[in-house]
C-alpha cells in the first residue's frame, strides 16, 4: 500500500506515457495512420508507389524487372520502353520503376525487403547508382523515406548504417518510438483534417489514371549553350536563359558546377566515391536479393549535363567483382560511350534528370544489355519454361513454354 501511495503522484504521468505509447504503436507501428499521410511527402509517395506496384503485379502474369534508384534512375528508365524492347527480344517480362528521389542504398534495402520481391514475382532487380548519389554530404532523407517500412528488427541494422554516432542514437530511438518521425505530418493533419482528407482523395483519383509507367520523363531540353562564368569566376546571369534564371536553386547549382569544371580544366577528373556505410548497405541489398534467388544489376546512371567524373568507377567494379567471386548473382551495367553521349544539356531537363529523349536512349540501352547479359543464363531458361509466371490464384505456373518467349 505504501508503494502505491508513493506512486500515486506519478499516476497521471504514467497514464500519459502509456497513452502516448499506445497511439505510437497503433498509428505508426501497425500503420493505421498511413492511409492519411500527406500525398506529396516522402512517405506518402512511398505508400502510393507500393499500392501501384501491388496493382501492377496483380494485373500482369509476368515476372517483373524492378528498378530501384534515386530520382535520376526514376527519370532515365522508362518502363514502357524497356518492357517493349525486352518482349520484342523474346523476354516475357514486365517492368516497374520504384525509384524515389533522395533515396540511397540505405533506403533501397528496406524498401525492397518490404515489397513482394521474390523469385516467383521478380526476375531481376536493377539498382541505379548515380556517380554522386552515395557520397557523404548533406543529410539524406532516407529515414523519412523508409519510416513506414520500419520494423523493430531494424534496430540491429538501420542505426549502424549511419556514420555519425549522434545520428545512430537518434535513429535507434526512432525505430522504437516513431512519433517524432511523423511530427510535421501530424501537425499538418491536425491543423486541417478536412483539407488533408480532400488532398488524399484527390491524389488517389489522379493516380488512378496511371496503372503502368507512372514515372515519366519530362519533355523539354535544358538550353545551356550560352552559359558562362564572368571574369571574377562567378556565373554570368545574363548568359542564363530567362526561364532558367527564375529558378534560384538551379542557378546556384549551375554556378557551382561550372566553377568546378573550370578548376578541372574543362574535363572530368573526379572518380566515383561511395561512403563506406553506403557501400555496406549496397552489398547488403544485393545479398538480401540473392538470398531470395533474384539476380541484380548495378547500373550507373548519367551524372549531369556537365559531368565532373571521368567514368572511373573502380569502387563499383571492385564491389561487383568481389561479390561475384563469392558466388553472388550480380552484374555491372556501365556503358561509357552511351553515358558520354547522354551527358550533354540537350538530353537533360535540369542539372540531374534526363528528359524524354535522354530516357529513351538510356532505356533502350538498358534493355539491350539485359537481353544480352542474361542470354543462356538460368534466368532465360526459367522465363522460357514459364517458371515464376503466376496464374490467377497467384501460384507459379510450372507448365510448358510461353508463346511470347518463342515469338
Amino acid at each position: 500500500m505504501k508503494l502505491l501511495e508513493r506512486l500515486r503522484p506519478f499516476a497521471d504521468l504514467l497514464l500519459g506515457l502509456a497513452l502516448v505509447a499506445a497511439v505510437d504503436f497503433f498509428a505508426f507501428h501497425l500503420g493505421f495512420y498511413y492511409p492519411w499521410l500527406r500525398p506529396d511527402s516522402y512517405s506518402g509517395r512511398i505508400e502510393e508507389t507500393s499500392r501501384r506496384f501491388a496493382e501492377l503485379r496483380k494485373a500482369s502474369p509476368l515476372r517483373q524487372v524492378v528498378v530501384m534508384s534515386n530520382s535520376t534512375g526514376g527519370s532515365c528508365v522508362a518502363e514502357e520502353l524497356v518492357e517493349k524492347q525486352l518482349q520484342e527480344d523474346g523476354w516475357p517480362l514486365a517492368v516497374a520503376n520504384l525509384s524515389e528521389g533522395g533515396s540511397t542504398a540505405r533506403s533501397w534495402y528496406h524498401l525492397l525487403r518490404h515489397e513482394q520481391v521474390d523469385r516467383a514475382t521478380t526476375a531481376v532487380v536493377i539498382l541505379g547508382v548515380h556517380p554522386h548519389g552515395l557520397v557523404q554530404g548533406e543529410d539524406k532523407p532516407d529515414l523519412q523515406i523508409v519510416k513506414t517500412r520500419l520494423a523493430l528488427a531494424d534496430a540491429a541494422i538501420l542505426p549502424w548504417s549511419y556514420e555519425e554516432r549522434e545520428k545512430q542514437l537518434q535513429v535507434l530511438s526512432e525505430v522504437f518510438f516513431r512519433t517524432p518521425l511523423f511530427r510535421d505530418d501530424l501537425h499538418d493533419f491536425l491543423a486541417g483534417p478536412a483539407a488533408r482528407l480532400v488532398a488524399v482523395a484527390k491524389a488517389r483519383q489522379e493516380e488512378q489514371r496511371f496503372r503502368q509507367g507512372w514515372r515519366r520523363a519530362i519533355a523539354g531540353r535544358l538550353n545551356l549553350t550560352t552559359v558562362r562564368l564572368d571574369a571574377a569566376g562567378n556565373l554570368d546571369l545574363e548568359s542564363v536563359p530567362p526561364r532558367l534564371r527564375e529558378d534560384a536553386g538551379l542557378v546556384r547549382q549551375l554556378g557551382n558546377v561550372l566553377r568546378r569544371k573550370a578548376e578541372l580544366g574543362g574535363a572530368p577528373g573526379t572518380p566515383m566515391a561511395i561512403e563506406p556505410k553506403q557501400a555496406h548497405m549496397l552489398r547488403a541489398t544485393i545479398e538480401m536479393l540473392n538470398e531470395r534467388e533474384i539476380p541484380v544489376v548495378v547500373a550507373v546512371t548519367p551524372e549531369s549535363p556537365f559531368p565532373l567524373t571521368d567514368n572511373r568507377i573502380e569502387v563499383l567494379e571492385q564491389l561487383v567483382s568481389q561479390l561475384r567471386a563469392e558466388g553472388r548473382q550480380v552484374l555491372l551495367y556501365h556503358d561509357v560511350p552511351m553515358l558520354r553521349t547522354l551527358e550533354r544539356p540537350v538530353y537533360f531537363r535540369d542539372l540531374l534528370h534526363l528528359n524524354v529523349e535522354g530516357a529513351g536512349i538510356y532505356s533502350r540501352g538498358l534493355a539491350t544489355f539485359l537481353a544480352t547479359a542474361f542470354a543462356g543464363s538460368e534466368l532465360e531458361i526459367e522465363e522460357r519454361r514459364g517458371v515464376g509466371r503466376r496464374q490467377e490464384d497467384g501460384r507459379p505456373d510450372q507448365g510448358g513454354d510461353h508463346q511470347a518467349a518463342d515469338g
